[in-house]
């Protein structure tokens, strides 16, 4: 995803950060311990801790004329096996304005992953 993001967002400066935190020890360490990793709890730790973040380092700066918007996804990819349940769980926590008066908006979503595909497939963008 985070490619994707890279490619269509770089150019114009409009992505600050990417972060894949693969290991179990690394994700704990920055989102806490959860009873589980592929959850909507997980989720919304994600994307609140990363939209904190991101204001806090670019609120004061750009916040005036900037819509701020983080995206976050935990996945459950097929393991060597094969005999796990692919899903997960997805989400974008944006503002629709400028420093907004009320609460930020947010979306989530949850997957499944039902056939195997190319890695051609596997990276292109859904929509």
């Amino acid at each position: 995803m985070a490619r994707w993001f890279f490619r269509v967002g770089g150019a114009s400066g409009t992505l600050a950060k990417t972060i894949s935190a693969y290991d179990m020890a690394f994700s704990d360490a920055i989102y806490g311990k959860g009873e589980r990793y592929v959850s909507l709890p997980r989720l919304q730790n994600m994307l609140d801790y990363e939209f904190n973040l991101l204001i806090e380092r670019l609120g004061e700066k750009r916040g005036a004329q900037t819509s701020f918007f983080v995206f976050s996804d935990t996945v459950s990819a097929r393991n060597y096996l094969g005999t796990n349940e692919c899903h997960g769980w997805m989400g974008i926590k944006f503002q629709l304005q400028p420093r907004p008066r009320r609460a930020r908006s947010s979306f989530t979503s949850t997957c499944s992953i039902r056939k195997t595909c190319s890695n051609r497939k596997r990276s292109a963008p859904s929509g």
